[in-house]
């Protein structure tokens, strides 16, 4: 299992999904209606981003931003190069175990030097964090928080690509956490559903350009046509399904057999 609380955004379990539309927007100056609009945006200047909204429902949702630091972003005060940034998370309180309440997630990762700089994660309603109740629903909120992020030479230089990763989710850990129980192995060529997806579309291709079927059985008869069809074309195996198969003889030895034996 995947650690709780995550470690990096990869231990989030987030994939990308098609057909919902952007639930993730660059908004300038407004009051966040789910915090009584006591949450004003942006912190600075006139334009901020918002990760998720309340139409996302289960679903995550995730925003990057990636950026070379500076000669600007040295601090004269101490002489180190500094990344900084604001959250404000705006989170639904379900009153669910901790491993299924909405969360946000922040991590910052130095590219250049392969690094991680920063992580925060919080949970909504989690205690020891400074929420605020909003009289619209269920919502949780804080005041705006401020990261500064300064390693030091060797850590974070001039020069140095970096990268901000923001992640939030609503109440779904309960179908995350048994995912998390198979090794990363096997979660690689399961998450996605990409493949069923392309299969479901080649068939409504061919059922919108057939019409109408003058039987029940005329269209199972194309529909079987069109499936032998698809099928003809897997003849390579999924990418990483050698390492995942000796993962699932490990964890199903009695059910899953290898080829040739």
């Amino acid at each position: 299992m995947a650690p709780f609380p995550p470690i990096n955004t990869g231990d989030l379990g987030l994939y990308p999904s098609s057909g919902y539309g952007s639930v993730s927007a660059v908004v300038g100056t407004f009051s966040d209606t789910n915090t009584s609009s006591v949450l004003k945006t942006p912190l600075f200047g006139n334009k901020s981003a918002r990760i998720g909204d309340s139409q996302s429902g289960n679903r995550g949702a995730s925003v990057r931003q990636t950026a070379t630091m500076g000669g600007g972003d040295i601090d004269p005060a101490d002489g180190k190069v500094h990344i900084r940034f604001a959250i404000a998370p705006v989170l639904s309180d379900g009153g669910h175990p901790g491993p299924r309440q909405p969360f946000f997630f922040v991590e910052v990762k130095n590219i250049t030097k392969g690094t991680q700089l920063f992580r925060t994660f919080n949970f909504a309603g989690e205690t020891g964090v400074p929420w605020q109740s909003s009289s619209v629903g269920q919502y949780k909120f804080t005041n705006w928080q401020a990261i500064d992020i300064g390693p030091g030479s060797g850590v974070l230089d001039v020069g140095d690509q970096v990268e901000v990763i923001i992640s939030t989710a609503g109440c779904a850990w309960d179908k995350v956490i048994p995912f998390f129980a198979f090794p990363p192995e096997v979660r690689r060529v399961i998450y996605t559903t990409n493949a069923i997806e392309s299969v479901n579309a080649r068939l409504r291709k061919i059922i919108k350009t057939r019409g109408h079927f003058p039987s029940d059985e005329a269209a199972t008869k194309l529909i079987w046509l069109a499936l032998r069809n698809i099928t003809a074309d897997w003849g390579r195996a999924a990418n990483h399904w050698k390492s995942a198969m000796n993962q699932f003889a490990i964890l199903y030895e009695d059910r899953f057999t290898r080829s040739g034996q």
